[in-house]
């Protein structure tokens, strides 16, 4: 095939692929409902276990996405004075509030 035959052969097989489309008869509107209805029921937690189940691997990096996103999370808040001062003020708050109540 040449190079400028290319673009004649792609229509000629664009306008065998509509006419062959045209020739189809269409599915009856009933024929979704009932390949649904046929279809097993399935639990979302059973496909999550069973693909949790299916490798080793996948358990282990569906276990350290959190871990990872925390260690993501706290190395982009850097060191910023405020919020170590409202880090503390909470702590702060934390012990005197047990001190308060005697539970220290």
């Amino acid at each position: 095939m040449s190079g400028e035959n290319l673009p004649d052969t792609q229509a000629a097989l664009e306008r065998d692929l509509e006419r062959l489309r045209a020739s189809q008869p269409a599915a009856p509107a009933h024929l979704k409902e009932r390949i649904i209805a046929n279809l097993p029921e399935r639990d979302p937690w059973q496909d999550l276990f069973d693909w949790l189940r299916a490798s080793a691997w996948r358990g282990v990096t569906a276990a350290a996405l959190p871990l990872l996103l925390g260690f993501a999370v706290g190395l982009a808040a850097g060191d910023d004075p405020e919020l170590e001062l409202a880090t503390d003020s909470l702590i702060f708050a934390e012990v005197w509030e047990a001190y308060e109540t005697d539970e220290i």
